[in-house]
């Protein structure tokens, strides 16, 4: 049993909060959209910024949404990889520069992942789930997911595994059944 370290928003709740976010953001001129081949390299930079990871890279096997302002270089990322032969998604990555943090932009592109997995496998997702800080708990319990403690294995749907965090720096597993809608 899953126990949260953060209990997650209600459906309604992280649609409000979603609601109130973007608009501000828009206005700004910030933009999402599905990344393209010429974003590697700058995803690849939020991430190994993010990480500390001199030597991360997105797989041919990962998707992601970025965000843009002005030039469309992307300022934002979230990384996912989807199972073919499931309907579970791993979040493995969001980042933001470090100058456009704290706006919500994050919070924006967790709402867009599960559009973009329901593109890609052509039928809805049922499962999103990664890891993450404990300072970052708390992002992800406003935007619906679970939050368990650090450390505190996770079994997934279609697995009788318990798994671990391996990352020490993001102990701590987020999860959502359903998706966000």
């Amino acid at each position: 049993m899953n126990t949260p370290l953060h209990p997650p928003a209600t459906t309604l709740e992280a649609i409000r909060h979603h609601t109130v976010v973007v608009g501000p953001l828009i206005e700004a001129g910030y933009r999402w959209r599905t990344a393209m081949p010429q974003d590697r390299h700058a995803i690849d930079h939020l991430i190994r910024t993010a990480t500390g990871n001199p030597s991360w890279s997105i797989t041919t096997r990962q998707h992601a949404t970025v965000a843009t302002l002005g030039d469309d270089t992307p300022i934002a990322a979230a990384v996912i990889t989807v199972d073919p032969n499931s309907v579970a998604v791993t979040i493995d990555h969001i980042a933001v520069d470090v100058e456009h943090r704290g706006r919500g932009i994050a919070t924006v592109l967790l709402h867009t992942i599960p559009h973009i997995a329901e593109e890609i496998l052509a039928s809805t997702p049922t499962h999103y789930a990664g890891t993450c800080p404990p300072q970052a708990a708390t992002l992800y319990a406003r935007c619906g997911y679970t939050v368990t403690p650090p450390g505190q294995p996770l079994t997934r749907p279609g697995t009788a595994t318990p798994q671990h965090p391996t990352d020490p720096a993001r102990p701590c597993w987020f999860y959502q059944h359903n998706g966000w809608r």
